[in-house]
């Protein structure tokens, strides 16, 4: 019998006449087995590609693109892409996954909802959004997009559908604390039904409403309708398009911040002209940005070609405003459109907008009554319990000035009742267990607890802006176990709703996807793509204004604001005496007196609190109002204690640094409130009495845990974070580092006060205003200082740039054998030079001239700094803010310090030496040179070092052989131009050998 042949069954050949060998044949598959076997695509590839494309609302059909099979070929060649086929049945088995989105079992406290629909005439779209804590230091956002039935809304429909995606399997148990839509047609029908019990309407809503009625102010309407008129009149095709696209303008900006555009001809860059706005407000935002932008482009065009049809003068000033005040509405709707944005930032926006509105438009009081009331009118129905109470316990903006004290009270009383009655419930569902919840007299004493803990905890401590309050509560839960669970409830609620049309209006997210697919094809592919979008609420709108763009219409506009809410005073004022951080930043006036130079101008020394006084719209009370000194000079009463003091008896700070520390002192002493101290720490100026000085020192001091400023240096910053807390209560932009500059800056100059109460002395006559001098006496609007007023120690640093020059010899008549007689003969008084004192800004002694060398070029600084690293002199942190000073006085001893460093860690012991150095030892050094300036190379670092030992070692070589350095170097050294030679020489035989090297190759 025969083996019938397989086609791998062995068969003998016949190999020569005799042998016989078994012999493996295999014989090739047909070409039909081939095609029927394809070689699949990977997996993941498959479902990367297929989520992106969902997501983006491409349809999988773009798979056959050549030009994306080119791209994906590109990145990995060996990839074989999938097909729209391949794809589909993805898509087909994510929707065929029983597991729900949302972990409802586990969700902790209440469920809430958003709601929008997209009604494109023909089709209508659902978008809604479920929000809840599946653990308590993060909220859930996710989001759903559904296709109408038979485009047609039903509530009862809407609603089960929203709890079917929950939880498919016991839907009938699924409930909603809160549910926010801008459709009032939506929230009409489901305000009826049961499984929801509180709806708001979304904040972009109501805004949107108030920004539509304020461009329908007559003032408003008209400028903005005259801006559109001559957008049109410049038609692409016109002749006048042609010659203002041909302009350029050149920003100029001088020391007193103006900007002035002059226009010259330029046929090599263009100037965009803004587009036309749309329905939509924050088109006409930008709209009316661009055309502001370009304002004096337009007024110079005009003039140029005999244009009169432009806005007025009043009429841009007007414009300028609104403009200011929709950059906030739109600001608050991009911040409250966020993932994290809840009901509690509501009432402190509307707040802000309340007081911005009283800004701007102070000048014209019936405009700002007008704008108000529509603010008012739009937002009335935020003035539910539920909004106010979200304030509440929300740790950024409980216990502010949003509300009174007598309003915050009641609202503590509103939670007490609101738990007492209901929910305590909701913390029994959340796990707590407490017998003393099972009555109601139990309940109010355990969140009256808490509520008061809450309220001294914040006095303390209080988040950031833009911090998370969730997380806050979540790192706190031990004390506030009841109160984390109702903030809990109120978090959980967005501000807005989320945006159907960003994602199937015209042009939107997912439009080409609606267009392409229909049916069951339809509905699967929404259910992937609302699967993978992120939150985004309504007024989430792209930003279309650059920031340089801001800054150049804020400097722009900044002479109408001054000119419109100061007096002509306060403008005189602000021109002679401006306020800078940096002193030595300031170009003085050349003296008038040719002896011996005066003293720079402080301005915020308290002789010249005559020349400054905030204005009235600054000041909130009758009580607070500053008036100027006459030539007696008057009473004024003290921002602290509300006293009436004498002249003598205050002094008047100006000071930022000055104001906080004063405030943090007063609040640790409680003599103010942070409601008080909120309200003057805005004021330019405040009157304290002399008595309250010492206390404030000796508080700040105890709080810290220092006996004097000098350890203030030194301390670690995490001493500082209890007046930090305070601080920012005030001031929440101000960090670690600048509190400790503050505190130094503060105790520096008023310390002396404290020496003096403890010495049983009140010698306080150098921070006494004097009186005004007659103007007849000095023409010039820089006073001189009085002739026989000295500055004391402490106030000596901020004029570290002055040189005073003694008086000639020449000039001194021949009749004065002694300083006795000098003072009796015809020389004025006021030419007397001043203490030639310098306070270190490493050590922060006191030094004489002679002592203490200025240091002005940027690597000397950073070489000194790192000196008195490696001696460990300074801490990293005082390093960095030495850094930041353009000059700094320095001891002559810390100098001699930094070079034996620098001599001993490089092992050299001439300068000579150092283009020899090893460098190795260079790049040890440069690892904490990089720390401070990280742009700095070896090579550059060397040449620094040379430059640096090369102008001082006269300073090291001096002390070594016990010579006087006061006069400095005898004469200059030629080390540095003979490095310089030697380094050019050696790189140049560097050259030569490579050349050489390759040359043999």
């Amino acid at each position: 019998m025969q083996v019938p042949k397989s086609e791998t069954s062995p068969v003998i050949r016949r190999v020569g006449s005799s042998s016989q060998m078994l012999v493996s044949r295999t014989s090739e598959p047909p070409e039909d087995s081939k095609a029927s076997f394809p070689v699949e695509s990977d997996p993941k590839l498959v479902e990367l590609l297929s989520n992106f494309l969902i997501s983006q609302g491409i349809p999988l059909e773009v798979s056959k693109d050549e030009q994306l099979q080119q791209l994906i070929t590109y990145i990995n060649p060996k990839c074989v892409i999938p097909s729209d086929g391949v794809m589909m049945e993805y898509v087909e088995r994510q929707n065929s996954i029983i597991k729900p989105l949302i972990n409802y079992p586990n969700a902790i406290g209440p469920i809430s909802v958003t709601i929008d629909v997209h009604d494109d005439l023909n089709e209508k779209f659902l978008v809604f959004s479920i929000h809840y804590f599946e653990n308590i230091n993060e909220r859930k956002n996710v989001v759903f997009l559904k296709k109408l039935a038979n485009n047609q809304m039903n509530a009862a429909h809407i609603v089960e559908t929203i709890r079917r995606e929950v939880n498919v399997h016991s839907q009938n148990d699924v409930k909603f604390r809160h549910s926010v839509s801008s459709n009032t047609e939506i929230l009409q029908m489901i305000g009826l039904n049961e499984h929801v019990e509180q709806h708001h309407i979304c904040f972009y809503h109501n805004i949107s409403i108030f920004v539509t009625e304020l461009l329908r102010i007559e003032e408003f309407s008209m400028g903005i309708g005259v801006l559109r008129e001559f957008i049109r009149f410049f038609k692409p095709d016109s002749d006048f398009h042609c010659e203002f696209r041909r302009f350029k303008p050149i920003q100029e900006v001088s020391n007193v911040i103006k900007s002035v555009f002059r226009f010259q001809l330029s046929k090599n860059e263009d100037i965009d002209l803004p587009s036309m706005d749309n329905n939509s407000w924050e088109s006409t935002y930008i709209f009316l940005t661009k055309c502001l932008f370009l304002h004096e482009s337009f007024e110079t065009f005009c003039e140029v070609y005999g244009i009169a049809f432009y806005i007025k003068n009043q009429s841009y000033k007007d414009l300028v405003h609104l403009q200011r005040l929709l950059r906030q509405c739109v600001y608050y709707c991009r911040l409250l459109s966020t993932p994290s944005s809840s009901i509690s930032q509501i009432i402190p926006v509307i707040e802000g907008l309340r007081r911005l509105i009283d800004r701007e438009f102070s000048f014209l009081s019936f405009q700002q009554e007008k704008i108000q009331n529509l603010l008012n009118l739009s937002f009335e129905n935020y003035t539910m319990q539920s909004h106010e109470m979200a304030v509440l316990l929300d740790p950024r903006f409980s216990y502010s000035v949003i509300f009174t004290e007598e309003k915050w009270k009641d609202l503590e009383n509103l939670v007490i009742e609101e738990f007492v009655n209901n929910n305590w419930r909701w913390a029994i569902n959340s796990g707590i267990q407490d017998t003393t919840l099972m009555n109601p007299r139990g309940r109010m004493n355990i969140i009256s607890l808490e509520i008061t803990i809450y309220r001294q905890f914040l006095m303390r401590e209080r988040p950031e802006e833009f911090d998370c309050p969730a997380r806050w509560w979540a790192e706190r839960q031990s004390p506030f176990k009841l109160l984390s669970v109702m903030a809990r409830e109120l978090l959980s609620c967005p501000a807005v709703s989320a945006d159907a049309s960003h994602y199937f209006s015209d042009g939107g997210k997912l439009r080409r996807l609606t267009k392409t697919c229909s049916g069951t094809k339809l509905e699967q592919s929404l259910n992937l793509a609302g699967s993978l979008q992120h939150f985004r609420g309504k007024g989430a709108s792209e930003n279309g204004i650059t920031d340089d763009m801001m800054r150049i219409l804020d400097r722009k506009t900044q002479p109408t604001a001054i000119s419109e809410n100061v007096t002509q005073k306060d403008i005189y004022v602000k021109k002679e005496l401006p306020e800078t951080e940096d002193l030595h930043e300031v170009t003085w006036q050349e003296p008038l007196s040719t002896v011996v130079k005066l003293e720079p101008l402080d301005v915020e020394e308290s002789q010249f609190d005559t020349f400054t006084v905030p204005t009235i719209q600054e000041l909130e009370h009758p009580e607070q109002v500053i008036h100027p000194q006459s030539a007696r000079g008057g009473p004024l009463r003290c921002h602290i204690c509300k006293e009436m003091k004498s002249p003598g008896d205050y002094m008047n700070i100006r000071r930022e640094c000055d104001r906080l520390s004063i405030l943090a002192g007063c609040l640790y002493r409680e003599l103010i409130t942070f409601q008080h101290a909120e309200r003057i720490a805005n004021l330019l100026c405040i009157v304290v009495c002399s008595s309250h000085f010492p206390e404030i020192i000796e508080e700040l001091y105890g709080r810290i845990g220092i006996a004097s400023r000098k350890d203030l240096y030194d301390c670690s910053l995490d001493r500082l974070q209890d007046i930090l807390i305070t601080v920012r209560r005030v001031a929440p932009e101000t960090t670690a580092g600048a509190l400790r500059s503050a505190l130094v800056a503060f105790f520096t100059k008023f310390d002396k006060l404290r020496d003096d109460v403890e010495n049983g002395e009140r010698e306080i006559e150098e921070y006494r205003s004097p009186p005004i001098q007659s103007q007849a006496k000095h023409s010039d609007s820089r006073r001189r200082p009085d002739a026989d007023w000295t500055p004391n120690s402490d106030q000596i640093p901020n004029i570290t740039c002055q040189k005073i020059r003694p008086l000639p010899a020449s000039n001194l008549p021949d009749s004065l054998p002694n300083p006795s007689e000098a003072e009796s003969s015809t020389v004025p008084k006021s030419t007397t030079p001043r203490s030639r004192n310098k306070r270190c800004t490493i050590c922060t002694q006191m030094k004489s001239l002679d002592e203490v060398r200025d240091i002005r070029k940027v690597n000397e600084r950073l070489i000194i700094v790192i000196g008195c690293l490696y001696r460990n002199s300074i801490s990293m942190e005082r390093a960095e803010t030495i850094m930041k000073n353009r000059l700094i006085a320095v001891c002559i001893t810390h100098i001699q310090e930094t070079l034996d460093e620098i001599y001993r860690r490089l092992c050299i012991t001439d300068v000579r030496y150092l283009n020899s150095c090893s460098i190795d030892r260079i790049q040890n050094m440069l690892v904490t040179v990089a720390v401070l300036k990280p742009d700095m190379t070896a090579v550059s670092l060397r040449d620094a070092l040379f430059e640096f030992l090369d102008r001082f070692d006269y300073i090291r070589n001096g002390m070594n052989n016990g010579k006087s350095i006061i006069e400095g170097p005898s004469e200059v050294s030629t080390s540095f131009v003979e490095y310089t030679k030697r380094r050019a020489n050696s790189e140049e035989d560097i050259v030569m050998k490579k050349n050489s090297r390759k040359s043999a190759n």
